[in-house]
């Protein structure tokens, strides 16, 4: 039986999703894994596709977008990772690198590749967790309502950060409080169970929404868990923050919110038994150096 199917890009395990009609997924290290009775892996070898387990086509899964986001989630609550997912309007991919770059230093990271943060780049990113995965930087896009709430189903976020909410997507979102209120759909996830939400301070939307909410931890200029005053920020970045001076080669003071929001999260992650418990970061040549 011929199927319709589009290869989205290569894996040295080579699993796949197949539904007639549809598009391929990628699977990686999930073979023979069958959920509900439904075969869900098969193999690519020679240009041919070929039942993993010899069962019939038939058997093959019939929506495949459904199917990648049953087994990332699956994959997601088998391992021990903790998620930090990370939306916004704008300055989610450069936060994530950054906080990446921090807990990296001292935890087993993995991260959404380049900004893959859709209904299938998310999934995608959920799969690479492995049982020496100890945190997931996560990055979750969104241009409508229900989006984020649809990731975090998928995801399970331990903890949340929103960078800030802006005027990007209208389209989808229709107005400033659609943006609102989809990008805080994290916040709603995070809320029922009883995660933990990092935020700034100083932005009055976030600090309303979070008013109520207990675990959180924040940075800010004077009123923040964490508080920083800004040095620098036209061409290099300095910024002085709990008795300590960073440094960076970014640039932008809303490079400052991204760099402070990666310190943040280190330093609530990072433990006192660190055998070095410096924050450092490298991002294409922009450095923070405590």
């Amino acid at each position: 039986m011929n199927k319709s199917f589009k290869k989205i890009r290569e894996s040295k395990t080579k699993y796949w999703i197949l539904g007639e009609g549809t598009n391929v997924v990628i699977l990686n290290d999930l073979e023979g894994l069958v959920i509900k009775n439904k075969l869900l892996g098969v193999t690519y070898n020679n240009n041919s596709v070929e039942s993993a387990s010899g069962e019939n086509w038939d058997d093959l899964v019939k929506d495949c977008l459904q199917t990648l986001s049953d087994l990332a989630n699956f994959n997601r609550m088998k391992m021990d990772s903790k998620i930090i997912a990370i939306t916004g309007s704008n300055g989610k991919t450069t936060t994530k690198e950054l906080i990446n770059s921090v807990l990296s230093q001292k935890y087993n990271t993995i991260y959404t590749n380049g900004n893959l943060n859709n209904h299938i780049g998310v999934p995608l990113t959920l799969l690479r967790i492995k049982n020496k995965t100890q945190i997931t930087v996560l990055e979750m896009g969104a241009s409508g309502l229900n989006e984020i709430n649809h990731l975090c189903n998928i995801s399970n976020p331990d903890f949340g950060y929103i960078s800030n909410f802006g005027n990007a997507h209208l389209e989808g979102f229709g107005s400033i409080e659609g943006v609102i209120k989809g990008k805080s759909e994290l916040y709603k996830h995070i809320f029922e169970n009883e995660g933990t939400i990092f935020y700034n301070r100083d932005d009055k939307t976030q600090n309303m929404k979070l008013k109520a909410y207990k675990n959180k931890f924040s940075f800010g200029f004077n009123k923040g868990n964490i508080n920083y005053t800004i040095n620098k920020y036209k061409k290099v970045i300095e910024i002085d923050c709990q008795s300590e001076n960073y440094k960076s080669l970014l640039y932008g003071i809303h490079n400052c919110q991204n760099i402070m929001a990666a310190i943040t999260i280190g330093c609530l992650l990072y433990t006192s038994d660190a055998a070095d418990d410096s924050l450092r970061v490298d991002l294409g040549g922009g450095r923070i150096i405590k």
